[in-house]
């Protein structure tokens, strides 16, 4: 295994290869660390993703590849640090957007595109269905938070109000709205 380590990370360290041996190479590379991926893999991510993941634990091992360096240990501890890197980075940016991004029932959507399918409506149906029902302070929040894309910290800094207030008031509004759409 040391052995197999040793040829597989210094092919990777010299100046002239050819795609077709990088492409053996790093399948034997992904044979041998296919248990340690799957061990991180596992370990960080939720079970419906973990396909996803596995493709993010490839690229972090073919990076590990690139960069390898003799002088600083083993290769298994490169690949071990950039693939339980690249897999904490990936969850902790899923996370983030999961947590600014609420999903929209499958329903609703259907009974929104249902109404108005063409593009020329939107602006009637944003009227009808959005600005209609709210006030000019929501209207704000709303398109501070989905069209300007700004953060909770920017809206919280904008309008003067706490972020889980925020957060609190956002779920309100779109249960509000939802709720609307369905009558």
């Amino acid at each position: 295994m040391l052995n197999e380590d040793v040829r597989i990370s210094a092919y990777f360290q010299q100046v002239t290869r050819t795609d077709d041996m990088d492409f053996y190479y790093f399948q034997q590379a992904l044979a041998q660390y296919k248990p340690l991926m799957t061990k991180l893999v596992y370990q960080y991510v939720a079970k419906n993703r973990r396909h996803e993941f596995f493709v993010y634990a490839e690229l972090a091992l073919y990076e590990a590849l690139q960069a390898y360096d003799s002088t600083r240990g083993p290769f298994s501890n490169c690949a071990y640090q950039y693939i339980k890197t690249a897999l904490l980075r990936e969850v902790r940016r899923d996370a983030a957007f999961t947590k600014k991004h609420v999903p929209v029932e499958p329903q609703t959507l259907m009974l929104m595109a249902h109404d108005e399918r063409t593009p020329r409506h939107i602006e009637e149906v944003f009227e009808r269905k959005i600005v209609a029902h709210v006030s000019e302070e929501e209207l704000a929040f709303l398109y501070a938070l989905y069209v300007d894309n700004y953060s909770y910290a920017e809206i919280s800094a904008r309008f003067g109000v706490p972020i889980e207030t925020l957060k609190k008031r956002r779920q309100r509004l779109i249960a509000r709205l939802t709720a609307r759409s369905h009558v």
